[in-house]
């Protein structure tokens, strides 16, 4: 390896990155499961990915940060007891490993970053190493780590921008900054509203589950009204209607849990179109106006295998097969153009 690239004089914005990072974002809609492949082999398949390009590239902040979150990710879910229907090959060696490896990545990323903007990937590569000491038994480094976050750290950094443009008259500087901040809080209640809902369907309470799942829905709505926009989010939201139908489902509601699954579909085909139709445009919304798509016109978002995978190659099919409605909806995903 040259040693200009070792030491990060060269390199940190090569091409190659991120055409790299643009290919793993269309994989994230695209990904065709090989025979045999578990939903954990793709995981950690991915890990090893962003591992090998980690080698070229090693004092690439963002490239670190990536690495770090699918490394953690990948085996976090390993861990998960509650996932019975596939199980991960890693062993228990494996698994710790990739851990540790994973710790090395957010040390050296905090180490790098020096820059004001690479401060957001600081505090997220902080946030994944807490999860990392306290999955290694590490309780004690997980909770020295945390105390180092400051409060409200997600959108932290934006309201620092957003006091420093006002202060210096750029009120458009200032407006794109609150934006940007209001969108991180608003990913911020999206996942703490799922967690909550995994608290509540674990212990059995299905109805409050599903308005937790629901409620990111219902705030769009709020916020966009009936356009068909997709909210500029990290975490696609419409996945969790597939989970809030599963809700209906244990409770016997039925036809309910197929209304659900129909506007999931419904909803994932309308993203679809704007994922590959808007590119870098505004948003609909004045509370986030500011917060321009960013989306690589090259990766084309294909609605048909998303909702082929979430739906007709999940249980729905032998939970539901005995419902017409169920089936018609089967046979509209079927007919979706295959492309994207």
């Amino acid at each position: 390896m040259p040693i200009d690239v070792l030491f990060g004089r060269v390199g940190q914005n090569a091409k190659e990155v991120d055409d790299f990072l643009a290919q793993m974002l269309w994989e994230d809609h695209h990904h065709e499961y090989a025979e045999g492949e578990t939903f954990y082999d793709w995981w950690v398949g991915r890990y090893k990915e962003h591992r090998a390009m980690l080698a070229k590239y090693p004092n690439h902040v963002y490239l670190l940060y990536r690495t770090l979150s699918e490394g953690v990710f990948a085996v976090n879910n390993y861990a998960d007891e509650n996932n019975e229907e596939d199980r991960s090959p890693l062993t228990p060696e494996e698994y710790r490993a990739i851990l540790e490896e994973c710790v090395r990545w957010g040390e050296r990323l905090i180490r790098l970053a020096s820059k004001p903007e690479e401060m957001e990937y600081v505090y997220g590569a902080k946030t994944w190493l807490i999860l990392a000491y306290t999955l290694l038994g590490q309780k004690e480094k997980a909770m020295e780590t945390a105390r180092t976050l400051p409060e409200n750290y997600n959108y932290f950094f934006y309201s620092q921008i957003a006091d420093i443009t006002e202060r210096t008259g750029d009120r458009q500087g200032e407006a794109e900054a609150r934006c940007q901040s209001i969108r991180m809080l608003l990913e911020k209640l999206d996942v703490e509203a799922g967690l909550l809902g995994h608290i509540y369907y674990d212990a059995g309470q299905y109805a409050d589950a599903q308005e937790c799942y629901l409620f990111t829905a219902k705030l769009i709505r709020l916020l966009y009204g009936d356009e068909n926009w997709t909210p500029p989010f990290a975490y696609d939201y419409s996945t969790s209607y597939g989970i809030a139908a599963l809700c209906s489902f244990k409770e016997g509601r039925e036809e309910e849990a197929v209304d659900l699954l129909s506007e999931f579909a419904d909803l994932t085909v309308r993203q679809a179109e704007a994922w590959n139709t808007r590119l870098n445009e505004r948003s609909a919304s004045p509370l986030l106006r500011a917060c321009k798509w960013t989306y690589n016109p090259e990766v084309k978002w294909n609605a048909k295998k998303t909702l082929t995978r979430e739906v007709l190659e999940s249980n729905w099919p032998k939970r539901l097969s005995g419902n017409p409605r169920f089936n018609a909806l089967v046979k509209k995903i079927a007919e979706l153009p295959d492309e994207g």
